[in-house]
């Protein structure tokens, strides 16, 4: 078994405390390094990079527990969205989606029988008037449903064509 690099090593804790952060609500760097085992330097590090990268904020001070008031974190859910596309068969949708997954702003195109071209013409359209109303970086996600002929066939049990679009250069 091969041994984890430095690098993977950072992104793991990375991931861990932002997800400690994420499922918390709001938590202080004490109690992440508590909840993660990760010594209070690492999480200190971690947070500031978070900080820096705008994910994640300080709200205020918490309760104490005998000394200084700690100073408690969230994710900042409006700092970046994800920009979401549902090609359909009667109408293309997008959403604009923060980071706690609630829908910001959304837009429906019917497609029309448009193909080919015209159709990734409305897609670009579609994904023009989305990021013209974000302030913030975006991400971008596709899927394509070409089984579905109206929307009220769509179920879980639909099998799912998807297009990787994931875009940090959208709107930045």
């Amino acid at each position: 078994m091969k041994k984890a690099t430095r690098q993977q090593s950072k992104d793991h804790n990375t991931r861990l405390v932002l997800k400690t952060i994420y499922d918390a609500g709001e938590i202080s760097r004490a109690d992440i390094a508590r909840a993660t085992r990760l010594t209070r330097p690492t999480v200190s590090a971690i947070v500031t990079n978070l900080m820096d990268s705008k994910f994640v904020i300080e709200t205020g001070q918490g309760p104490s527990a005998g000394g200084k008031r700690p100073t408690l974190l969230r994710v900042a859910e409006d700092s970046y969205h994800l920009l979401a596309v549902d090609l359909g068969s009667q109408e293309f949708r997008g959403a604009l989606i923060n980071l706690r997954g609630e829908i910001r702003h959304h837009r429906a195109l019917p497609v029309n029988h448009q193909q080919a071209e015209a159709a990734l013409t409305l897609v670009y359209t579609l994904l023009d008037q989305l990021t013209a109303v974000s302030t913030t970086p975006s991400w971008a996600s596709a899927s394509a449903h070409p089984a579905w002929s109206t929307p009220q066939k769509a179920s879980s049990a639909t099998p799912l064509t998807s297009i990787g679009l994931i875009s940090p250069w959208l709107n930045s």
